[in-house]
């Protein structure tokens, strides 16, 4: 109850008293345990901390005879989940998919035409981690599926409804359509604002999504006035260090740029790179949308020197998780491009 209100302190420790009691319990127990410890570790931005467990957990599981296909499920979706924020996606899909199909053959016994809640998720997860690898071809199918599986068997508001409206909306903003993308991001904002208390981070999370997509959209005042409360609800809520904090400073980020003030941008940009950089391993996708940002707002400040280091850091991220004719690889490609063109020209060899 406490993880899913978002106070992960609270959680955590409740989850390290339950790992110690269980300690000297059945098997089963303990794995719940570990379980439990490492999906509210992984929410709250801490997955490093939170795989090692959860892999334990897993492993445990398998061990156990006769364990329960829809328990190993749920072990394996959050092995892969963790795995997800810890920028590990081709590990992140193999847990996906055999879970997937653990729940398809559950759902075929019992005869569930549109499958369970669970089902939803596994299929909602593992188009996400199809569209951040840049398959929006395999992506798309699937959201669009755990959108009407979840309007099919949830209640109308239900907060996993609005999940998969944020998932689809933001792959139609990254590679089909802006405004296409603010009809489900608005939604999703509706919904959470409907189900969830006021406070509730989850609300934030759905602001700065809408935000983005107003601003591809072009219209910008709305967006900044959705990024300002979005920061303020995140970071009282989340920690100013939080990976989520982080992501809004970007697309604050991207703001300024659009709008011509690249200094407010560099700002904005090193923020996030910061918190990245304490949270997240080096060659996490994430760490790519800070540097591509900042030395972008270098090279409009002229600063063209000073860009090339983050740039080729994220032209690299980007070559090693990305398909060559990504627009977000070829993106980072074409700002390193700019600024070395803008290097020999003032410096000629």
């Amino acid at each position: 109850t406490h993880r899913l209100a978002g106070e992960f302190d609270v959680a955590v420790a409740r989850y390290r008293d339950a790992l110690s009691r269980s300690a000297t319990m059945d098997p089963a127990r303990h794995a719940r345990a570990l379980g439990g410890l490492g999906r509210t570790l992984a929410q709250a931005g801490r997955p490093a901390e939170a795989v090692p467990l959860l892999e334990e957990s897993l492993e445990r599981t398998r061990g156990i005879p006769g364990a329960a296909p829809g328990v190993l499920a749920d072990r394996l979706n959050d092995t892969g989940s963790a795995l997800f924020r810890l920028g590990r996606l081709d590990q992140a899909v193999e847990r996906l998919e055999e879970a997937l199909a653990l729940r398809r053959e559950l759902d075929r016994v019992a005869g569930k035409t549109w499958g369970s809640p669970r089902t939803a998720t596994l299929v909602n997860n593992l188009g996400l981690m199809h569209y951040l690898q840049g398959r929006p071809g395999e992506a798309e199918p699937l959201l669009r599926d755990a959108l009407e599986r979840r309007r099919q068997i949830l209640p109308v508001g239900h907060p996993d409804v609005a999940q998969t409206l944020t998932n689809l909306g933001l792959m139609l903003k990254d590679y089909g359509s802006a405004e296409a993308a603010v009809e489900f991001l608005r939604e999703a904002l509706e919904v959470r604002r409907a189900g969830l208390q006021p406070d509730h981070y989850r609300i934030g999370q759905a602001m700065l999504n809408l935000a983005i997509a107003l601003r591809e959209s072009g219209e910008p005042t709305d967006a900044e006035d959705l990024f300002r409360q979005s920061l303020d609800r995140l970071a009282q809520h989340l920690g100013a260090d939080h990976p989520q904090v982080a992501v809004v400073h970007t697309e604050m980020g991207t703001l300024w740029l659009d709008t011509g003030r690249a200094d407010r941008a560099e700002a904005a940009f090193r923020r996030s790179l910061d918190i990245r950089r304490k949270r997240l391993p080096g060659s996490h996708p994430h760490l790519a949308w800070s540097l591509v940002g900042l030395g972008t707002a270098l090279t409009d400040l002229e600063r063209h020197h000073e860009a090339l280091p983050h740039l080729r850091e994220a032209v690299a991220i980007r070559q090693a998780v990305l398909p060559e004719n990504d627009p977000l690889r070829v993106q980072a490609e074409h700002a390193l491009l700019k600024a070395q063109r803008m290097v020999a020209r003032i410096d000629p060899r």
